[in-house]
């Protein structure tokens, strides 16, 4: 079953926010996630390039931000995991507080 697709559809039970990670290869990671993006129909996408197997079983990472309510994504520079988290669960509360 696809669980995000199924939880982005869920009617009166969908969350307030659905967030999906997409972890891509090749040349154009930004139009593969946009896609994604409005094929699953969720909020917000975590984007990466995985080519070459890096980001695997390492503790830096660079993540594209997509977000259905916003024209351009945003780029997080390459930082620890931990980081992305922490600015994950910011961007979240900030969401949610005006949302």
């Amino acid at each position: 079953p696809d669980i995000l697709a199924n939880l982005a559809a869920a009617g009166n039970r969908r969350p307030r926010l659905v967030i999906g990670f997409a972890a891509e290869t090749g040349t154009d990671l930004v139009k593969m996630a946009a896609e994604k993006l409005a094929r699953k129909k969720c909020d917000w996408i975590l984007a990466n390039d995985v080519s070459g197997g890096q980001i695997f079983g390492e503790d830096m990472t660079s993540i594209t931000l997509l977000r259905h309510d916003a024209k351009e994504p945003v780029l997080w520079l390459r930082q620890s995991k931990e980081n992305v988290a922490a600015r994950l669960v910011e961007a979240i509360t900030t969401f949610l507080k005006t949302a």
